[in-house]
């Protein structure tokens, strides 16, 4: 498990933030061959262990994409493979507070994404309510393996949940084969 040299480990989070430290790792490193992968948890706004930008959609996401930079440097200095950059991962999901701000989302990570193999945006309640973005993704180490994996059925069973628990949110599925 990685942590995040930006924020505060979350089994030391302040008693504030409920009766027991939540649990949680910033991201994994699966090793394994071809199966080998890194998993980035569910990443915001939050600088030691407070929200920063409360209400600021777009500072967020500046924010929390220096935070997944600071889980990646950290993965790239453990992982026995090349870890890509965000663009590269093979999966990144979006999950937005307000599905009104979807535009807002897309403009501002069009740079951060754009060679991402399968971008998700889901409309979501998010751990705390002052958090309006919260951004996690996939890096396998064989991404053409990854991407050659994903079945029609599993594209089907994608699309049946998304419509599932969609609350009126554009939701757009890009795949690119490296």
């Amino acid at each position: 498990h990685l942590e995040n040299r930006r924020q505060v480990p979350a089994s030391r989070y302040p008693r504030h933030y409920g009766p027991r430290a939540p649990s949680f790792s910033r991201a994994t490193l699966a090793a394994g061959g071809a199966g080998a992968a890194l998993f980035v948890s569910g990443t915001a706004s939050i600088v030691g262990h407070e929200t920063v930008h409360a209400g600021v959609l777009e500072a967020q996401i500046d924010e929390t994409l220096r935070n997944l930079d600071a889980v990646i440097d950290e993965a790239r200095r453990l992982a026995s493979w090349r870890i890509p950059a965000l663009c590269g991962f093979a999966q990144v999901k979006i999950y937005l507070r307000h599905a009104g701000q979807l535009g807002v989302a897309r403009e501002r990570l069009s740079g951060a994404l754009p060679r991402a193999s399968a971008t998700i945006y889901l409309e979501a309640e998010i751990c705390r309510t002052d958090l309006l973005v919260e951004i996690e993704g996939v890096a396998p180490a064989d991404k053409r393996s990854f991407v050659e994996d994903l079945s029609l059925l599993d594209a089907s069973a994608l699309s049946e949940e998304i419509e599932r628990v969609d609350c009126g949110i554009e939701t757009g599925i890009e795949i690119e084969c490296p």
